[in-house]
């Protein structure tokens, strides 16, 4: 079963294109690959000579934050491709109106332990992707995250101006016995809940792994994952 493409909240477009592109990445459980989503992500644009902001907002772990200073020390004094800042707030899109104006792109690495930060970065952002492992217990509670995105979207009255992803990452389609890839299942679970579930995926490979504390120059599987998410906004 092919996912649908991800669309716009509502039918119609905005009437205008913000001075930046904001993003919001989150999920509920650690562990999935959100930091690494978002700093592909940031390297994705920066490649293409956008200026790119992070900010990493998680208020229980700074993985992102880190991330970026381990591989900025290893680049002995070359300047990094894209900047980052902490800000774990509650109040993100009242901040994000007034701050970080001359940004092309800013990804927001929301983590996943707080409510408040979420939704406070779907009020303002462009695109909110909810990064998942295709396993039960996680898809089980992507509904829940979606419904408060999208509610919290339609309160600000940004319906027609946000576009929402669901992507799978860690993705181990191989099992044994003969039986169905787990990740194939689990697919039809979500797309059955009417969420927008990309087609591409994020195998579980080590690359990614290896890739903590670095700044791949290539983005391997993200490549075809941003250019899915893009493809709506690339027709119009």
């Amino acid at each position: 079963m092919s996912a649908p493409r991800s669309e716009a909240l509502a039918a119609s477009t905005p009437g205008g294109r913000q001075k930046r592109d904001i993003y919001a990445i989150g999920g509920l459980k650690g562990g999935v690959g959100k930091t690494t989503f978002a700093m592909y992500l940031a390297q994705h644009w920066a490649l293409k000579g956008r200026r790119v902001l992070v900010l990493d907002a998680d208020p229980i772990s700074s993985s992102a934050f880190d991330w970026y200073e381990e591989a900025r020390k290893k680049q002995q004094g070359n300047p990094m491709p894209f900047d980052l800042e902490i800000c774990p707030s509650n109040e993100l899109d009242k901040i994000l109106e007034v701050r970080w104006l001359d940004y092309d792109v800013v990804v927001v690495d929301c983590g996943g332990e707080s409510a408040g930060v979420w939704t406070s970065t779907v009020r303002v952002c462009d695109h909110f992707v909810i990064v998942v492992a295709p396993k039960k217990a996680e898809v089980k509670k992507v509904k829940g995250t979606f419904d408060t995105a999208v509610e919290a979207v339609g309160k600000a009255g940004r319906l027609t101006e946000v576009t929402p992803h669901v992507v799978f990452t860690r993705v181990k389609s191989a099992r044994d016995q003969g039986r169905r890839p787990h990740n194939e299942i689990m697919r039809e679970k979500v797309l059955a809940l009417g969420m927008p579930l990309l087609g591409y995926e994020i195998p579980d490979h080590v690359e990614y792994e290896d890739a903590v504390d670095t700044l791949p120059t290539q983005c391997g599987h993200f490549t075809d994952v941003f250019d899915e998410m893009h493809e709506v906004e690339d027709a119009t």
